[in-house]
């Protein structure tokens, strides 16, 4: 059962990410309509969680990154003559 819901959990998301976005596009709608000022705020909301979302996805790339294991950490192996 577990093994089914995962492998069919796109057909689940989709439309309910639709559905949000579709009442999110209204609900901007109407209060860009009614409330304008209030609309430059959820700009701003909108901005800082698009920021935050980059932020957030450029961190985990890093992190992600191998490290360099071509330079050697022994100074003796890097060929100094001391």
């Amino acid at each position: 059962m577990i093994r089914f819901i995962r492998r069919n959990m796109a057909l689940v998301v989709a439309p309910v990410m639709a559905v949000f976005a579709i009442f999110a596009y209204d609900m901007l709608h109407l209060l860009s309509r009614d409330y304008p000022r209030i609309v430059h705020s959820v700009y701003f909301v909108i901005a800082a969680v698009v920021l935050f979302g980059l932020f957030y996805a450029v961190i985990n790339f890093i992190r992600m990154l191998p490290e360099d294991e071509d330079q050697p950490q022994d100074p003796r192996a890097r060929g100094s003559r001391d």
